[in-house]
């Protein structure tokens, strides 16, 4: 018998893989420039991905605990190969926001946690 476990891992897993292919759609040039796996720039894309992935739970109402908790883990094994590169996590800050509000635009919804579109403070 298949066990798929927890829930939250499934869905945490499933918007993680929506952000990454939003991204493709939204900044397709940026997105498709590869990093190897053990880079501060691969680094930094999981991580505002996941990042991403975990504001889209927020925007749908189903952030709990365990979902927060298991993002938190996958980060932070992610920012032990950023070291001290604290501008790495701000470099996609910028593409984050986009594809978070390109995915719940066409979702239908009204983009949060900023609904600043074209504002290069956006965050």
């Amino acid at each position: 018998r298949l066990k798929l476990g927890p829930a939250s891992a499934l869905i945490s897993a499933y918007l993680h893989e929506l952000v990454h292919w939003g991204w493709r759609r939204v900044d397709h040039d940026a997105y498709s420039t590869t990093f190897t796996k053990a880079s501060k720039e691969y680094a930094a894309r999981e991580i505002w991905t996941q990042t991403c992935a975990l504001w889209l739970a927020q925007w749908l109402g189903i952030c709990d605990s365990a979902l927060i908790q298991r993002s938190a883990s996958y980060c932070s094994d992610w920012l032990s190969v950023l070291g001290n590169d604290r501008k790495a996590l701000f470099t996609l800050s910028r593409r984050c926001q986009l594809v978070f509000n390109w995915i719940t635009t066409a979702a239908g919804g009204r983009a949060e946690p900023s609904d600043t579109e074209g504002d290069g403070d956006a965050m």
